[in-house]
């Protein structure tokens, strides 16, 4: 993704700066064939343009008609249109800021890999395989900035490895985009304003395949301040191994912000399995910058989660791997990779579940679960609960029929506290948990 997005960067930076050094002062249309040679010394890629509309004069705007970028003889992107109206641009200093670039008609044919700026580095240490590295060297640009990038119309099917993405009425827009900052081109941008849209995105590979109908995403971000929004929409997700063994997201939303420290999941609302689901969440984080960046969560708190009239048929694939054996005794002492969890309100209401595997034979029929004010982690262990009522929260559940392992139970209902000497929950863990 990195290479990716460099090549595009360095592609439109060289073709935006050949045209603007010339445009003013020459028909750009007698040095399409110089222009298309400098690109491709920088890049590795031939890029060829059937023509340029000269609107330079009268409103600083140019369009580059018929683009197209090709890599050893074969095609690799065709843009039908590329619009760009200049803002401020001085020479000398070498600063340009653009008001609007529109890139419409885009015909992707394969990936944009192999930048002749990459290069192979070898460990000195003989038994580590080589890596490849992107070398950046300094651009001739001092700065480069775009208000708005809106890129349409993104068609293709991409081959790759054996991977096949195929992309349908895609749309991507940018604000306030800065490309070069002191000769350096901007692999990570310190402000983010993006918009993307999907008709249809479908990749298949040897192991796995996804597609998603109707994708509208949109993102915001303030690196410096620690600020950032997403919001997902779509109308199905498709997913699984085989034609067998697929998973189906009717519809799905997703809303989450991000402001210092703190995750906020505002609201992610599924319709799936015949029934539909909603959360809220937050997760309190721990982001280190020095020596090296991590982040690591402290805390989960699930604030609410509803769900309703699903039949989950778990798939094969979806099935944990056979474990190491491993005693009461370890799993209690071993730290888990958070310090807390809370449930704060937990309601499933008719939900079924079938397993065939196995590794976990399981049939429940008719689940009606609530939890409040559940423990689950404490400093980073799974929690024993509280001799005392006062400090636990409460459950119920209720269902028609369970199968699990070598249990058989029907018509059971049961409720009460979360304590650990709570009549109801240690009749649960007799019939659930000892044989």
């Amino acid at each position: 993704m990195k290479r990716f997005f460099i090549a595009i960067s360095l592609l439109l930076v060289l073709l935006i700066a050949l045209v603007i050094s010339f445009i003013a002062l020459f028909d750009v249309n007698d040095y399409r064939d110089w222009a298309s040679d400098q690109i491709k010394q920088s890049t590795g890629y031939d890029v060829r343009f059937q023509s340029i509309e000269n609107h330079w004069l009268a409103e600083k705007r140019f369009s580059l008609i018929g683009v197209t970028l090709y890599q050893q003889q074969q095609r690799v992107m065709r843009i039908e249109k590329l619009d760009i109206e200049v803002d401020k641009l001085e020479l000398w200093q070498r600063l340009l800021a653009i008001k609007s670039i529109n890139i419409s008609g885009v015909e992707v044919d394969k990936p944009l890999f192999g930048l002749a700026t990459t290069t192979q580095t070898v460990s000195e240490n003989d038994n580590v395989p080589p890596q490849n590295s992107v070398k950046l060297q300094k651009l001739a640009w001092q700065r480069l900035h775009i208000n708005r990038l809106n890129i349409s119309a993104v068609n293709g099917v991409i081959e790759h490895q054996g991977q096949r993405l195929m992309l349908e009425g895609g749309q991507l827009e940018l604000q306030d985009l800065l490309v070069i900052n002191n000769q350096q081109l901007q692999l990570v941008p310190v402000n983010a304003d993006i918009t993307l849209a999907f008709k249809h995105l479908q990749l298949q590979a040897p192991q796995q395949q996804l597609q998603i109908d109707n994708l509208q995403l949109s993102a915001q971000g303030d690196l410096l301040q620690r600020q950032a929004k997403l919001d997902i929409t779509t109308s199905s997700i498709v997913t699984g191994l085989s034609a067998q063994q697929l998973i189906t997201v009717d519809a799905l939303q997703l809303g989450l912000q991000f402001n210092k420290n703190r995750l906020l999941l505002e609201h992610l609302n599924i319709d799936a399995f015949s029934g539909s689901l909603a959360m809220q969440a937050d997760a309190v984080l721990d982001i280190k910058l020095l020596p090296k960046p991590s982040v690591s969560v402290q805390q989960v708190t699930l604030h609410s989660l509803l769900a309703h009239d699903m039949s989950i048929d778990i798939p094969t694939w979806l099935m944990p791997a056979e474990q190491q054996n491993i005693s009461d005794e370890q799993q209690k002492n071993e730290l888990l990779p958070l310090q807390v969890l809370l449930i704060k309100q937990l309601k499933l209401d008719n939900i079924s579940v079938y397993s065939a595997n196995s590794a976990l034979p399981l049939q429940l029929k008719n689940l009606q679960l609530t939890l409040n004010d559940l423990y689950l982690i404490e400093q980073q262990r799974w929690i024993n609960f509280p001799p005392d009522d006062a400090q636990a929260g409460s459950f119920s559940l209720a269902f028609e029929r369970l199968g699990w392992q070598e249990t058989l139970i029907e018509q059971l209902s049961i409720a009460g506290s979360l304590s650990d000497d709570d009549q109801g929950l240690l009749l649960l863990k007799q019939l659930l948990f000892e044989k």
